[in-house]
């Protein structure tokens, strides 16, 4: 007689069940299997056609082990073990280092079986575990950015820190006579640069924003051995301590060539708005040598505002009420005549030296930058060298694309010529 268990095992294969339910299900099945075999044969059959009459009992057992799935739902085993049992089948069938990973796996699962069946005490570690991690992540942190981590500088073990103390050993800032006698007398640094925090009030559309920042000299950027992220870098002449009277109208003067050449070339209909931060410089300086420096014919050798975050003429006097409204108004003359003053005299020297302000437009046109040779060039009347790098695929007729199509001759602006 046929071994019915093993028949039912090689047809039917129930690996989501719990291995006690699925073996109870076989032999259950093996049973009634035999069953149906001894009770063909009692009707007459012979052992073969009894044999197959019990196994056409089942035909379908694709359909058969689903509606079991379905039946033994509650019995079905999570797909975790089903995962770590097939995983640890292979291992076991492989050998070597396998073994190793799944004793790992075993031992893993039953921590999680364990922590599953208390879950307060999974609550408890899983807090401890996260306060735990944040913290010693945090410490790294510091640590990391103070300690460990240089400083995004060239050579960050060569910068040092220079200052003077007390005699009670109290840090005290350091003045600029003496940080200028450091930077003449000294053999030992490559660079010196002083600098102070400021914390300057942003003004403008929108409530006051206060900022942080640092007023420093100009070899500071050069001492870290770093450029500027925008614009230029300092200009050794701008490190300057103090400046006379004669430089600063000058320096206003200079702030409005490039409103006054956008005005006679275009007419002042055309005008934008692209001088209004020159606009702004002119108008703190021309204040700044009124109310602070004492460098107004009509107001005298006196400070009249210690604010620093207004620029606009008398704005910040009159707001303060640091000094009459008699006086607010007499300062915002002075400040009036300065200005008037320097944007005349810039306009006299543009409108004499017309000529080359139109050749020093026609080579920015063409060369987008001019250098320092370039620009003596034009002041001596003589035409711009072209830069070193500089090269014009015009100068040899109409230059061709990697096609061999002629590209248009065109200027810029004018009407496109036709291919």
């Amino acid at each position: 007689m046929r071994d019915w268990e093993a028949f039912v095992r090689q047809h039917l294969r129930l690996p989501e069940l719990k291995p006690e339910r699925e073996k109870r299900i076989v032999r259950e099945l093996a049973a009634q299997f035999e069953d149906f075999y001894r009770d063909a044969l009692a009707r007459g059959l012979t052992e073969d056609e009894a044999d197959q009459f019990a196994q056409r009992q089942i035909r379908d057992w694709e359909g058969f082990a689903s509606d079991v799935r379905r039946a033994d739902r509650p019995h079905t085993r999570p797909r975790l073990d089903q995962w770590s049992e097939k995983a640890e089948e292979v291992a076991r069938r492989r050998g070597g280092g396998w073994l190793m990973f799944a004793d790992l796996q075993r031992d893993v699962l039953y921590g999680l079986r364990m922590l599953r069946k208390s879950p307060g005490f999974t609550t408890v570690a899983v807090l401890t575990l996260a306060l735990g991690i944040g913290a010693n992540t945090a410490i790294f942190s510091v640590v990391n950015a103070v300690l460990l981590r240089p400083l995004p500088f060239d050579h960050p073990d060569r910068i040092v820190t220079l200052g003077e103390k007390t005699k009670d050993g109290n840090r005290m800032n350091v003045g600029y006579t003496t940080y200028v006698d450091w930077q003449t007398e000294s053999r030992t640094f490559e660079h010196l640069a002083a600098y102070r925090w400021w914390d300057p009030s942003l003004t403008g559309e929108g409530p006051p924003e206060r900022l942080s920042g640092l007023r420093a000299s100009q070899s500071f950027f050069s001492a870290l051995g770093v450029h500027p992220a925008l614009g230029r870098d300092f200009l050794p002449e701008e490190d300057r301590y103090s400046f006379s009277r004669r430089r600063l109208e000058s320096q206003i003067s200079s702030l409005f060539v490039g409103r006054i050449a956008e005005s006679m070339i275009f007419g002042k209909d055309a005008m934008t708005t692209g001088a209004a931060n020159d606009i702004e410089r002119a108008t703190a300086l021309a204040r700044n040598m009124v109310t602070k420096w004492g460098l107004s014919d009509g107001m005298g050798p006196l400070t009249y505002s210690e604010d620093d975050g207004e620029i606009f003429l008398g704005r910040s006097v009159t707001q303060h009420k640091h000094v009459s409204d008699e006086t607010a108004h007499a300062i915002d003359r002075e400040i009036r005549m300065l200005i008037d003053r320097n944007y005349a005299r810039a306009e006299k020297i543009l409108q004499k030296a017309t000529k080359t302000l139109h050749k020093m437009a026609e080579a920015l046109i063409k060369y987008e930058t001019i250098d320092e040779d370039q620009i003596k060039d034009i002041m001596a009347g003589r035409k711009p060298s072209p830069p070193a790098d500089w090269e014009d695929s015009d100068t040899k007729g109409s230059a061709k694309d990697k096609k061999g199509r002629k590209k248009a001759k065109g200027k810029i602006g004018g009407p496109a010529e036709q291919l």
